[in-house]
C-alpha cells in the first residue's frame, strides 16, 4: 500500500451576508491530504486514513477528483518510517483515534519492511 500526499484545490464559501467589496481576491484553497492510496483512475484518487483489523476494511476515505488535483506525491518509506515506528510502539489505549493510528502504523510497517 502506497502512502501519498495529494495537493488539491478545494472550493469554499463565505457564510452569511457579505459585502461584494469584501470578495475581491477571494480564491480557492489548496488542501493537502495524506493517506494510503486505495485506488487511482482517470476520474481521481481514493485515499484512506485508517485500516481496521480486517485487512479489507478502511476508514476516513476520500475521493479527490482529477480536475481538483494539483499534484500527487509518493511519500518515501524512510521519511515516514520513524514517525510510524513511534506510533506503532505506543501503548494500547481505549480511545478509538489511538487504536486506528496504531493499526495504520503497524500495517504500513508490516507491508513495507
Amino acid at each position: 500500500m502506497k502512502m501519498v500526499m495529494v495537493k488539491w484545490i478545494d472550493s469554499h464559501e463565505v457564510q452569511g451576508w457579505t459585502q461584494v467589496s469584501e470578495l475581491s481576491g477571494y480564491a480557492p484553497k489548496e488542501i493537502r491530504t495524506i493517506g494510503f492510496e486505495i485506488d487511482r483512475t482517470e476520474d481521481g484518487i481514493v485515499v484512506a486514513a485508517s485500516f481496521g483489523t480486517d485487512p479489507d476494511q478502511v476508514c476516513g476515505t476520500m475521493m479527490i477528483p482529477s480536475v481538483a488535483i494539483a499534484e500527487v506525491i509518493g511519500l518515501e518509506i524512510e521519511s515516514a518510517m520513524s514517525v510510524l515506528q513511534d506510533i506503532a510502539t505506543m501503548p494500547h489505549y481505549d480511545q478509538d483515534d489511538h487504536c486506528r493510528m496504531r493499526n495504520m502504523a503497524e500495517r504500513f510497517i508490516f507491508e513495507n519492511t
